[in-house]
């Protein structure tokens, strides 16, 4: 037997066969990217709690259903998992819309601009990032999953604008 010897900042790798039957070289020591995602879905957690603080009910059980599905296509990505976790998303962005459309008005232009700030980024993110195969679908994983979460914080943060206009 030959003895592995450790660099200093260097961590141990092992050669896993995949399902597939290619090898796969997983990195021992670095969080999943389920659990990376899987934490940044909780800052909608934040939304349920001022939505329904504030009191818009239909906003919060949205934000509730959402936060359980990201948490489910996070930790079981399937084209089931990913459509429901879509509805979600789709009946956020509509009810957000409505709330926007509704309360707009020349005293709170400024959280309007923010809001369309975060609606940019997140379009920029994640439909250029598809079709450019950058950002949250980028080959290195590492960068999707900070595009990913980046994108979690910055939609949270938007919709938290939008509740309080």
């Amino acid at each position: 037997m030959t003895k592995i010897h450790k660099k200093k900042g260097k961590r141990k790798k092992r050669k896993h066969k995949a399902k597939n039957g290619t090898n796969v070289i997983q990195t021992i020591g670095n969080p999943t990217s389920c659990n990376v995602l899987c934490y940044s879905s909780l800052f909608f957690i934040t939304n349920v709690v001022t939505s329904f603080y504030k009191g818009y009910l239909l906003y919060s059980s949205f934000f509730a259903f959402l936060t359980i599905t990201s948490l489910i296509v996070h930790s079981n990505d399937n084209i089931y998992t990913n459509s429901i976790d879509k509805l979600g998303i789709a009946f956020i962005i509509t009810y957000g819309s409505y709330i926007v459309y509704k309360k707009t008005d020349i005293n709170n232009i400024l959280q309007v601009f923010m809001v369309v700030l975060c609606v940019l980024f997140c379009i920029w993110v994640y439909i250029y990032g598809y079709i450019r195969k950058e950002y949250c679908f980028s080959q290195d994983r590492c960068i999707a999953d900070r595009s990913h979460c980046l994108m979690h914080l910055l939609s949270s943060f938007g919709h938290h604008m939008i509740i309080f206009l």
